[in-house]
């Protein structure tokens, strides 16, 4: 049986680390009405010597179901590629599509189902990487809330859960489409509305340096996780 093409982007980020919990709570309360939280559960896989997080790439099944109302989960396979490029900003090459139930249940059952379901990406990587037997490296709980001050500002605010218990609370700004992905100033004017938006509010933020991946990593690991040597030095990957 055939597997189904995997649709691929370029992702350009920004993302910002809220200063507490009470900061998080003054945006979320300060929502437009309407506005639907989703929960996020995020599953990531690697080899046991993290080679591909060591090199930048992140496999992802994120699985996404409504807060508010009562639906099935949306479950995605996503292969990610890239870093920071700066202060908060994050570009990567993003491949991704939807997962069965049945898919999703394979790959629990046997992360290297991943090498077949994941298609031509999954390909790409294996005449890079190999094939590793792969295997649940850490799993992630996001409140996820997607509005928009401004029509062409798209914001997601995430209350960020790690298996401890442990919980951040970041912004991010997501480009919107391909052709502002490629402008080179489109971040940093993202940024100056960012920053005056929070202002305005009251509420602290400094730019984040580390993807998800590699801030669970540094939880469940310690901080020199995705350093080959196993110094404080960081690797790569996404979230």
């Amino acid at each position: 049986m055939s597997v189904p093409p995997m649709r691929e982007s370029r992702e350009t980020e920004l993302k910002y680390r809220l200063r507490s919990g009470a900061d998080f709570l003054t945006l979320r309360s300060r929502l437009p009405a309407g506005t639907l939280p989703v929960r996020q559960t995020s599953d990531f896989f690697d080899a046991s010597d993290l080679r591909l997080s060591r090199a930048g790439v992140c496999i992802r099944v994120r699985r996404e179901v409504p807060l508010a109302r009562s639906g099935e989960a949306r479950i995605l396979l996503t292969i990610k590629e890239g870093g920071v490029e700066g202060p908060g900003l994050f570009r990567a090459r993003e491949r991704s599509r939807p997962l069965t139930l049945l898919e999703w249940r394979e790959i629990r059952r046997n992360p290297d189902r991943i090498w077949r379901i994941g298609g031509e990406a999954a390909a790409e990587l294996a005449a890079r990487f190999g094939t590793p037997p792969l295997e649940g490296i850490g799993t992630l709980s996001v409140e996820r809330h997607r509005f928009r001050p401004e029509p062409d500002l798209p914001v997601e605010l995430d209350r960020i859960i790690y298996p401890d218990g442990h919980e951040e609370y970041e912004i991010e700004i997501e480009t919107d489409t391909p052709e502002r992905a490629i402008e080179t100033d489109a971040p940093e004017r993202a940024a100056a509305r960012l920053t005056a938006l929070l202002a305005d509010l009251g509420v602290q933020a400094v730019p984040e340096g580390r993807t998800k991946l590699e801030r669970l990593l540094g939880r469940l690991r310690g901080p020199g996780a995705l350093s080959p040597s196993g110094g404080p030095d960081g690797g790569g990957g996404g979230g």
